[in-house]
C-alpha cells in the first residue's frame, strides 16, 4: 500500500510564537487514485491505495513553510508507526507504505516557519486501511423471510447469495421457503465503484424500500405501494474504494418486484452488475 498524506492550509490557532501562523492539514485527492474521505481534519477516512496532493501554500504575512513533523500511530495499540522527526524534506506531504490492512490509524502534523516558530500539532485525523478486495464480485448476501408491516415483525426463513438485485416475482414466491405475500428481503455487502464520480442509485420496486451506503440511510420509503415506483439517492464515490451497501424490501400483497440500478457521468444507467457486488466482510 502506498499513501501520501498532504497538508498545506494555514489557519489561526495556538502553538506558534506569532499569531495567525498555526497550520492544519487538508486532503486533496489526485486524479485516477483511490482515496475515500469525508470531512476535514479530525474525521474518519478509509484508505486503500492513494495519492493526495496539497494545494499551493499561500501566506498573507509572507512567512515560508520550511519544516514539518508527521506522526502516524495505530489507534488500537497506540504504537507510533511513523515519526518523521523535525525533517525539512517532509514539508507539505508524507509518503509511506507498509501499513497493515484493515487497521485503524491516526495522523497529525506540525509545521515550522522560516522564523523558527513551530505550530502545535493538528487535530488527529483517523483513517482505516481496507482489506484486499477480490477482482470480481459474487453478489450480495440476501436474507428472506415473512414480514408483518403493522407490527414490523420479521421472521427469517432463508439466506442465499443473489448475484444482482433484479427480480420480478409477479404473484409468485421469491423462493421455496418464503411466502408470496407479506415477505421481506435484505441484501447486504459492498459495492465497488469504477469511477471517482457522483453516482445516482435508483430503486424500482413494487413495495417498501430502504437503502444504506456506508451505514448511512440515504433512501427511506418504507410504505406499501399498489404498483412499482422509482426512488433514487445520490452519493459521491471513489474509484476502487468499496462502499458498504444494504437494501431492505418488503411486499404486502399482489405483484412483487425490485431492481437496483446506478449511473454516473461515465456509466450509463443499468443494474449494478455482479462483478461490482461483494459479500459482507467477515
Amino acid at each position: 500500500m502506498a499513501l501520501v498524506l498532504s497538508a498545506s492550509r494555514w489557519t489561526r490557532g495556538a502553538g506558534y510564537v506569532r499569531r495567525d501562523t498555526c497550520c492544519r492539514p487538508c486532503f486533496k485527492s489526485g486524479p485516477g487514485h483511490t482515496f475515500k474521505y469525508t470531512a476535514g481534519a479530525g474525521s474518519d477516512r478509509s484508505i486503500d491505495s492513494s495519492h493526495v496532493e496539497s494545494e499551493p501554500l499561500q501566506r498573507r504575512d509572507g512567512d515560508a513553510h520550511v519544516a514539518s513533523q508527521w506522526i502516524v500511530r495505530e489507534t488500537e495499540s497506540d504504537i507510533v508507526a511513523i515519526d518523521t522527526g523535525e525533517d525539512a524534506s517532509n514539508r507539505i506531504s508524507l509518503a509511506f507504505s507498509g501499513l497493515d490492512l484493515a487497521t485503524g490509524y491516526a495522523w497529525k502534523v506540525r509545521y515550522r516557519d522560516d522564523r523558527g516558530a513551530w505550530s502545535g500539532y493538528s487535530a488527529e485525523t483517523l483513517f482505516t486501511t481496507i482489506t484486499s478486495q477480490p477482482l470480481d464480485g459474487v453478489g450480495l448476501l440476501a436474507t428472506y423471510g415473512s414480514y408483518n408491516l403493522k407490527t414490523d415483525q420479521r421472521k427469517v426463513l432463508s439466506t442465499q447469495t443473489d448475484a444482482v438485485i433484479d427480480f420480478d416475482w409477479k404473484l409468485g414466491k421469491p423462493n421455496k421457503t418464503t411466502p408470496a405475500n407479506h415477505f421481506f428481503v435484505r441484501w447486504e455487502g459492498t459495492v465497488l465503484p469504477e469511477f471517482s464520480e457522483r453516482y445516482r442509485f435508483k430503486v424500482r420496486a413494487d413495495g417498501g424500500v430502504r437503502l444504506w451506503l456506508n451505514e448511512e440511510l440515504v433512501l427511506d420509503d418504507w410504505v406499501a405501494t399498489p404498483f412499482a415506483i422509482h426512488r433514487s439517492a445520490l452519493a459521491s464515490l471513489q474509484a476502487g474504494v468499496p462502499v458498504a451497501i444494504a437494501v431492505a424490501y418488503f411486499d404486502s400483497t399482489g405483484q412483487a418486484s425490485i431492481d437496483l440500478r446506478w449511473s454516473s457521468a461515465s456509466r450509463p444507467t443499468g443494474v449494478i452488475p455482479q462483478n461490482r457486488l461483494f459479500l459482507p466482510r467477515p
